[in-house]
């Protein structure tokens, strides 16, 4: 199988500064630029892609991402689903021992695939979703219990959207108290069998809190290229009302 992916990055309408990164087998955002490119695979080429949300304001942010984006490149070729726990250690110890004197830290939602099977990672709130047949799914796990709450049912989404912890999360890159590391927690789901068609979406909050899930996937239903269906989303992000950084990948099935 074949994959064309596509990454497109903004800042938003009202953020001085963009503070997410992405990655797509080597490639991602250096010295604060996370800028738009776009990747075709090779046959049976792995795919390793991923979209971080950075978090501690004034350049921490950006730095946070970075990081995170730049130690995937030893992961490249490798088997991703038996090293993300590693990648996850080392890269939480990178991100909290950086600055001492200030917190900071990342999101982190993946990508993974090999022989034609994909599996999706995250911690934080930046979300993975599978399009398949005219069906959109979640595949990561919100650590946000404002989300989580609306998910299950006991908020409502016009509660979640004004809840003044909304945008407050359990899990990142970068976790430590007192100085002392804390290990975040990685939500994994079993291996998914690719198929032609299928569209994976890594995005950070900056889409999905502006774009309704119904929204996505009218847009991908649409029949245009993949680099229109990212463009096309970015724009609606920004419409309504941009409130902060976008960042979105796409991976299409060809």
């Amino acid at each position: 199988m074949k994959y064309n992916a596509v990454v497109v990055s903004h800042k938003g309408n009202v953020r001085e500064v963009n503070e997410d990164n992405a990655f797509i087998n080597g490639y991602y955002g250096k010295n604060g630029n996370c800028l738009s490119w776009g990747h075709e695979s090779n046959e049976n080429e792995i795919i390793l892609a991923a979209v971080f949300d950075g978090m501690g304001g004034e350049a921490n942010g950006e730095i946070a991402s970075e990081m995170a984006a730049k130690n995937m490149l030893e992961f490249i070729g490798k088997d991703f689903s038996k090293n993300v726990d590693f990648y996850i250690e080392k890269t939480n110890a990178d991100i909290a021992m950086f600055d001492k004197e200030h917190n900071m830290g990342t999101t982190f939602v993946a990508f993974f695939e090999k022989n034609g099977k994909y599996q999706f990672y995250n911690v934080g709130d930046s979300r993975g979703y599978l399009y398949r047949a005219g069906k959109l799914s979640q595949m990561t796990l919100d650590h946000n219990l404002v989300r989580r709450m609306q998910q299950e049912g006991v908020l409502t989404k016009e509660q979640a959207d004004r809840h003044p912890q909304r945008n407050s999360i359990s899990q990142f890159l970068g976790m430590k108290e007192n100085g002392n590391l804390i290990k975040p927690d990685c939500h994994k789901v079993e291996m998914v069998a690719a198929k032609e068609g299928d569209i994976i979406l890594l995005c950070t909050d900056g889409l999905t809190e502006m774009v309704p899930d119904d929204c996505i996937k009218d847009i991908f239903m649409k029949d245009c290229p993949t680099k229109e269906k990212a463009q096309l989303l970015l724009e609606q992000a920004l419409e309504a009302g941009g409130k902060d950084n976008i960042t979105i990948i796409l991976v299409e099935v060809i």
